[in-house]
């Protein structure tokens, strides 16, 4: 799961800088636009600066562990995926040691990075509210101020973040073992990655058309909060069609079945089916840019539902 939230993170950089490379070409025409490019640029940055906090958590369970496993231990021989991650993968006591002890004596509910996230999200928000006022670009939502709330209160829906932030409050960081933790930092930039996506889909939606047939053939893939669940739990999960913008013909259906799809997002949860691995077929139907012709793209995705 680490190494396929770290893939996905890297195609949600490649489409969020072309969007926002797009967006600056528009603006040298239409200058109007050149606050929303702005605006995008510092959304990618405060992105980078909490993925590099993230990463800093990520690096103190590796020193606590004992180090990253390496070449020559033997599980790596048997088990690939463990070279570079934490050692003693089951320990709980060090997960404790740094989000409870470390940086609060006594109990603690919650995950402390938690508070960081509620900020990234808060600052998404505002940000996006201001663009509201007496000044506002013209030929774009901002200009109605009877469109603010509702308007803020979708984008506030449609960010991964604010799902994930629920999962967070409810998760217990006193049973969570290492391996477990290190994942789910990585979940965390990616969530954080994906609500950066849905921002700048959102402000390069009010620039109207942009040329995006530079861009790559269409991907497709999931970003489940947890890939392996238990019995009669759901799996849920955020399927991300990238190289899309607001208005390209494109659809997507999960086994057969129509995916609502929000600034390239959908949102899919699912019950297993059996104990062990599970598995749906997701179907991108598109306009090939090349032919013109419709095309389809189609991804098996897998998760494991283990006994209760």
């Amino acid at each position: 799961l680490d190494e396929s939230l770290d893939q996905n993170n890297i195609l949600i950089d490649r489409y969020v800088d072309n969007s926002i490379k797009e967006m600056e070409g528009l603006s040298e025409i239409k200058v109007q636009y050149k606050p929303l490019v702005a605006k995008a640029k510092e959304f990618r940055l405060m992105v980078e600066k909490f993925n590099f906090y993230i990463d800093s958590l990520r690096k103190q369970l590796i020193e606590k562990s004992g180090g990253p496993f390496t070449h020559d231990d033997e599980i790596v021989k048997t088990y690939p995926a463990f070279l570079h991650k934490p050692q003693k993968p089951q320990d709980i006591r060090i997960p404790y040691s740094i989000f409870v002890s470390d940086s609060q004596k006594g109990t603690q509910k919650g995950f402390p990075f938690e508070t960081k996230m509620l900020e990234l999200k808060k600052n998404y928000l505002d940000q996006i509210s201001k663009f509201w006022n007496k000044d506002a670009i013209k030929g774009t939502i901002f200009q109605d101020t009877s469109r603010r709330s509702a308007t803020i209160a979708l984008i506030e829906n449609e960010l991964p973040l604010s799902e994930f932030g629920n999962y967070l409050a409810q998760a217990n960081i006193n049973n969570t073992a290492v391996a477990e933790t290190y994942t789910l930092l990585r979940k965390i930039q990616n969530e954080g990655k994906l609500s950066l996506l849905v921002i700048v889909d959102f402000l390069s939606g009010q620039m109207g058309w942009l040329n995006y047939d530079c861009f790559d053939y269409p991907v497709l893939f999931s970003s489940p909060q947890k890939e392996i669940i238990r019995l009669g739990e759901v799996f849920k999960t955020h399927l991300v069609c990238g190289n899309f913008y607001s208005g390209r013909d494109f659809s997507l259906s999960v086994d057969g079945k129509t995916a609502i799809v929000k600034n390239g997002v959908a949102k899919y949860s699912v019950e297993p089916q059996k104990k062990g691995e599970n598995k749906f077929m997701a179907t991108l139907t598109f306009i090939n840019p090349e032919t013109q012709k419709r095309d389809t793209l189609k991804k098996e995705i897998a998760f494991e539902a283990a006994d209760n």
